[in-house]
């Protein structure tokens, strides 16, 4: 089902029709590694078979009494096969068919191993007759004992309930909640298995729905993320939070769409939208939909459907029942780098160019913001590399070509050894040691302007210490004027460096 993009855009496949009807669940119901789609209609559910290509039919696997109403398909009883959840009832797998056990439960309960007994629990929340928590603790067998606890905080407020998860990693699921639409963090510690109540606060101004909770950075703790305000965990103990613009109230999804291995946070809005974490912040870039595609952004199922690594869009249209998927077709970009000129014999600085597609940047030995300065290496043979980062995707691709230098360390003017310069990058001051036939020393800066110098030889005539404190952070030229030439030695300028 893989096949290759354009380099730099949508890496999307065109919808893809699948049935009408409701939005299937995305589950490996077979075991074979493959996700399968598993879907209701009437009273029956229904499998959808991933044979590698595409999902096939295999007709219906459980006919039900009860009502079926926002499917779940998990392993309920602990027993390592998968059962069906729909809040009125829990169709147990037997090996040989379902059993039906009648169940008093909200569809869209937290179904989650509150006690780390290997089976899964029931939570919901009611407010009437007063806000409450419900807990129904599953002994194994899909029969359940009942306790409930108040959904109040320390200040007596309502809160909202979230998804269940380990916020302060020992191990036990805790329950996070945010207090109304202006409200703060909150949490139920979970002690010897059991919820304290009330809830507590350890957290300000979360104006969200439906959080997420994912590891956004791989540091191995978990964080919360929503659609306006993020909680970076720096310790288990300590988080920074950050609010960002450009999401709106749309559901959340967690996703692995690119060819790096964090999590990314996606938002549907006529395309997609990205959140990630990158240097300690979160970035936001846009992906665009292929023509034709229009997602209802609640209706939606993110997953690796056709087992390349990446996660695919499932999704209902949002005009019709229709049922459609939009294949991940990202794929390492294909760099190359041809470059113009092989071989230099001058110290003047050349500005880089060959590298297909354009707008990445080149790097190795004496080469600096895409310039390839020739005075900066010794003389032989250096590889240039070529890397450029697809805008859609952050795929990065890389390329690299030689090129041979003649100049060196030396200059041709009747070869006098190049003068040595200290620290590069330098801080508030550079020290050189000039060439015998010293006429003036110049510095430009990266776009050729002459920059004022205050500098000073001292006892020594052949060694200046030139005070940089008056040049810009950055890329500057060394210009030493001798009876033979130009001597052009490049140099970095760094405020804050300590040498």
């Amino acid at each position: 089902m893989l096949s290759l993009v354009a380099r730099g855009q949508s890496p999307f496949a065109d919808p893809a029709f699948l049935f009408q009807g409701d939005l299937p669940v995305v589950v490996d119901l077979d075991d074979d590694g493959l996700m399968d789609l598993v879907r209701t209609e009437g009273n029956e559910v229904r499998w959808y078979r991933n044979d590698g290509s595409w999902f096939q039919p295999e007709g219906t696997i459980a006919t039900l009494q009860s009502g079926l109403t926002l499917l779940k398909v998990l392993d309920m009883d602990g027993d390592n096969d998968l059962d069906l959840y729909f809040g009125t009832a829990i169709a147990r797998n037997m090996g040989s068919g379902y059993e039906e056990i009648a169940l008093l439960a909200p569809a869209n309960a937290r179904i989650a191993d509150l006690d780390g007994d290997g089976d899964q629990d029931i939570l919901y929340k009611t407010f009437d007759p007063s806000p409450t928590l419900h807990f129904l603790t599953n002994d194994g067998q899909c029969a359940f004992s009942y306790d409930s606890a108040p959904l109040v905080t320390t200040g007596g407020t309502i809160v909202p309930l979230f998804d269940p998860f380990d916020w302060d990693g020992d191990g036990d699921l805790d329950l996070m909640a945010g207090q109304g639409l202006n409200g703060v963090l909150c949490i139920s510690y979970t002690v010897d298995g059991s919820y304290g109540a009330p809830f507590i606060f350890i957290g300000g101004s979360m104006i969200d729905v439906d959080p997420v909770p994912v590891d956004v950075n791989n540091d191995g703790l978990l964080d919360l993320l929503g659609a306006q305000y993020a909680y970076i965990r720096t310790s288990p103990s300590t988080y920074d939070i950050f609010n960002y613009a450009g999401f709106d109230w749309r559901p959340t999804y967690v996703s692995n769409f690119d060819c790096d291995p964090e999590p990314e946070l996606i938002q549907i809005s006529g395309d997609l939208r990205v959140r990630e974490y990158q240097n300690g912040g979160l970035s936001l870039r846009t992906i665009p939909f292929p023509a034709g595609a229009a997602p209802n952004s609640r209706g939606v199922r993110i997953a690796d459907l056709v087992g390349s690594g990446l996660d695919d869009i499932l999704y209902s249209s949002l005009y019709s029942d229709s049922i459609f998927v939009m294949e991940n077709r990202t794929v390492e970009p294909v760099v190359t780098l041809d470059l113009p000129i092989t071989t230099l014999s001058s110290d003047v600085p050349v500005p880089l160019e060959g590298g297909v597609p354009a707008g990445g940047f080149y790097s190795g030995p004496g080469v600096f913001d895409d310039v390839l300065y020739p005075s900066m290496v010794e003389a032989g043979q250096f590889t240039i590399g070529y890397t450029w980062v697809d805008p859609f995707t952050t795929c990065t691709g890389t390329a690299t070509a030689a090129w041979n230098s003649t100049v060196g360390l030396a200059t041709p003017e009747g070869g006098k050894a190049l003068p040595l310069l200290w620290p590069n990058p330098c801080g508030d001051h550079l020290h050189v040691v000039l060439p015998e036939g010293t006429q003036g020393v110049r510095i430009v800066d990266a776009t050729g302007r002459e920059q004022p110098i205050k500098a000073d030889t001292g006892a020594d005539p052949k060694a200046m210490r030139i005070a940089t404190t008056g040049l810009s952070n950055g890329l500057h030229l060394l210009w030493i004027m001798t009876g033979t030439g130009t001597i052009h030695i490049p140099f970095v300028r760094a405020s804050g460096t300590d040498h």
